[in-house]
């Protein structure tokens, strides 16, 4: 690597490019207080208009909620979709369970029917989460164990009415 011979040169040049930029932030600084009041007058116009009372016709509002209707129609069958999954009957040769999927019935079992994170069944049965998940994924294919989705807590699993069927069966509860 070569010396720089004009260290000098150089820190004077930067100097005064970092005074420049800096005196250009304090001038954009003086301006700061009237886009502020800008903002505030606008977001209050905005909340005048929001709250302030108009005649509406009632057929605008009808028409309205007919054109909702259909949306949350479809909101509602994705919504019921996901928590009540197809009725499935279990076979005989459904029944047959593996190692993990046992393990993981005892683990709703122990809750009571309560619902449970798929963290706190990993940690019941001693088990990492990608093989609980491959339990629980199986045992809700065979119908034994549902699950409800929750915005903070995830996805949580209880048992459907033909896995307490078979949870009373077997005698985990």
């Amino acid at each position: 690597m070569a010396e720089d011979k004009h260290t000098i040169r150089n820190s004077v040049i930067a100097t005064v490019i970092g005074g420049l930029i800096l005196s250009f932030i304090l001038w954009l600084v003086g301006y700061f207080p009237t886009v502020w009041e800008g903002l505030k007058r606008l977001a209050s116009w905005f909340w005048g208009v929001s709250i302030s009372s108009m005649p509406t016709p009632t057929w605008v509002l009808g028409l309205l909620l007919v054109g909702c209707l259909p949306v949350l129609w479809g909101i509602g069958l994705r919504i019921t979709s996901f928590f009540v999954p197809d009725a499935v009957v279990p076979s005989n040769n459904e029944t047959e369970l593996s190692n993990n999927e046992s393990k993981v019935l005892k683990a709703l079992a122990s809750v009571n029917g309560g619902p449970i994170t798929i963290d706190v069944i990993a940690s019941k049965i001693q088990q990492n989460r990608l093989r609980t998940e491959q339990a629980t994924d199986l045992l809700t294919r065979k119908g034994f164990v549902q699950g409800s989705r929750d915005i903070f807590h995830g996805t949580s699993y209880y048992l459907s009415e033909p896995g307490r069927d078979l949870v009373i069966k077997l005698g985990y509860a």
